[in-house]
């Protein structure tokens, strides 16, 4: 990681990082002897650019991200059909072989007076299969979206926090918040 104080109140980094998740086989529930598989090793390699600001009276903090994942063998659990074609779907941990991961992220917070202040984010995400052929599904999921992966994601609140008299303080919040439709599986 490197980061840089461009002034006082602005800070800009970036960072490489490589990680792993090692393989094994599902030890998970298993109700079926299907379930039971051998999956291999995951790496990661993240790319990750963005900056941290505040104006100088601290009333306006703005932060934004850019970054990039590049998995090798992601591990994903894949829902199948119980081969005597019946029951419930088994699921077995797969790897695929590539997924990529990117997007930008920005947060705002506004302090309108000592005691009121807003604040927003927003989230946008690319994540898919590169490449996925699962011999245990027998299908192609290469181009799918990958689970539970938002394109946007956005929340706006405000908050209020009002003295009053008696060493008493009125506390208010509000908070919506989006995100569009994801896949679970």
């Amino acid at each position: 990681i490197l980061d840089y104080q461009l002034a006082d109140t602005v800070l800009l980094y970036g960072s490489l990082a490589r990680g792993f998740k090692s393989g094994g086989f599902n030890g998970a529930v298993v109700f079926t002897p299907e379930e039971v598989t051998r999956f291999d090793p995951e790496t990661l390699t993240s790319y990750e650019v963005g900056f941290k600001a505040q104006s100088s009276d601290r009333r306006l903090t703005l932060n934004m991200s850019a970054f990039y994942y590049d998995y090798k063998d992601l591990q994903v659990y894949t829902l199948i059909n119980p081969p005597n074609g019946g029951g419930v779907p088994i699921q077995v941990l797969d790897n695929a072989a590539t997924a990529t991961i990117y997007g930008l992220e920005a947060n705002t917070v506004v302090k309108i007076t000592p005691e009121f202040s807003v604040n927003g984010s927003l989230g946008l995400l690319k994540a898919k299969f590169d490449e996925f052929i699962s011999d245990v599904a027998a299908s192609d999921y290469t181009g799918n979206t990958l689970a539970r992966s938002p394109k946007v994601t956005a929340n706006i609140g405000a908050d209020l926090d009002l003295p009053i008299p008696g060493n008493k303080r009125i506390l208010a919040n509000f908070d919506a918040s989006y995100r569009s439709k994801i896949f679970f599986d």
